[in-house]
């Protein structure tokens, strides 16, 4: 998963259980700023630090920039200090080693990029040159021993998933299914587990895992036809770990529908009432889901899954008014969640923390999150 298992806590408390997510409240955590064109936030690590990228004018030009959130202040990028650089940081580790991609001008090649995110990281900001053969190259996540997956383009004018070690220079093409083309890694779990997409010669792209060997192809959702198109986003960490994505399939004909799958079954998660499409972005080892869902207004609403029951995040206590949460893209064992909101016409990044328990804390039965955390800011 792009997301680690732990939590910098302010304090403490066992819990029993934990509770259920409508019964949550949370701190939120406005990552944006009022100077900024946009912002979004795409992962969240083991230590809450957050990264994703922010839209800022440049000379009139609109342009965009990594960020990352730690300790209560955000940073950027600034690796080559060019006016005209874009980057984005799209995964971090428990460590607060961020990867993504950078560019030092328009037109120029797109390069593995990674980010000194916290002062535990023992890498600083740099620019890894290494590719598949062509020119751009894309990092999606980190695990705990630096084992970074994402894209490169190849030789061929194709891009390929690939795999290597922070700071070295050896990259393993993870190759694609029989008969396809492409490929792409977008999530890596401690076990080196990779997950993403590959193109075969029945389908566009369908879901597909890489443990250890040659790429296995996930499907789509029971009952649907050969070369139905599905998508894998992230993986978590259990022994038998769950992947989560989208699949088209008999339920999901016109839209897709995020789906979750574990020991060979895949499980559709359904939208909100009245929707017909939702996409899964992350899954902690709760088996807890995030991602989004278009309900019957047409607008798409940052979910969380839990247990399989859909919940939009816009309706629980601690949202502020006049924000719209439109998709949540990381969670972490603790249900922090991170993703993109608006806020003012403009695009936002958000956080997420629980901090209050189920019926029961006031007498001091803890049915509830085993953390209480303070504010962030």
């Amino acid at each position: 998963m792009k997301v680690a298992s732990a939590l910098c806590l302010l304090f403490c408390i066992t819990a029993v259980s934990r509770v259920a997510a409508q019964d949550t409240t949370y701190l939120f955590t406005d990552l944006g700023h009022a100077d900024d064109l946009s912002s979004e936030a795409n992962a969240i690590s083991a230590g809450g630090v957050v990264v994703g990228s922010i839209g800022f004018n440049s000379g009139g030009t609109p342009r965009q920039r990594a960020f990352w959130y730690s300790d209560g202040v955000r940073h950027f990028d600034y690796i080559s200090g060019s006016p005209n650089m874009r980057s984005e940081a799209v995964g971090v580790n428990a460590a607060g080693c961020a990867v993504g991609w950078t560019q030092s001008t328009d037109g120029a090649p797109v390069y593995l990029a990674r980010w000194k995110a916290a002062d535990t990281c023992p890498f600083n900001d740099g620019v890894n040159l290494t590719h598949l053969g062509g020119a751009n190259t894309g990092g999606q996540a980190i695990n705990s021993v630096n084992l970074v997956v994402g894209y490169s383009l190849t030789a061929t004018g194709d891009y390929h998933g690939f795999s290597m070690t922070l700071n070295t220079t050896g990259m393993t093409d993870l190759g694609v299914l029989s008969g396809g083309w492409s490929s792409a890694a977008w999530d890596v779990n401690e076990d080196g587990v990779i997950v993403g997409y590959s193109t075969s010669s029945t389908v566009v792209q369908t879901a597909t895992r890489w443990d250890g060997g040659a790429p296995t192809d996930l499907g789509a959702f029971p009952g649907s036809a050969a070369g139905t198109e599905s998508y894998a986003f992230a993986i978590n960490d259990l022994p038998n770990p769950q992947i989560v994505g989208w699949s088209h399939g008999p339920q999901a004909v016109a839209h897709p529908h995020a789906f979750i799958w574990q020991n060979g079954n895949m499980t559709d998660l359904g939208t909100l009432v009245g929707g017909d499409w939702s996409e899964a972005f992350d899954v902690n080892d709760h088996g807890d889901v995030v991602g989004w869902a278009r309900s019957a207004d047409f607008h798409v609403y940052a979910v969380l899954w839990v247990d399989g029951q859909i919940l939009d995040l816009n309706t629980v206590d601690g949202v502020p008014p006049g924000w719209v949460l439109a998709e949540a893209r990381g969670i972490n064992n603790a249900g922090q969640i991170v993703g993109r909101g608006v806020f003012g016409g403009s695009d936002r990044a958000f956080m997420l923390t629980p901090v209050l328990f189920a019926a029961g804390f006031e007498d001091g039965t803890l049915g509830g999150w085993s953390s209480v955390v303070g504010a962030s800011n």
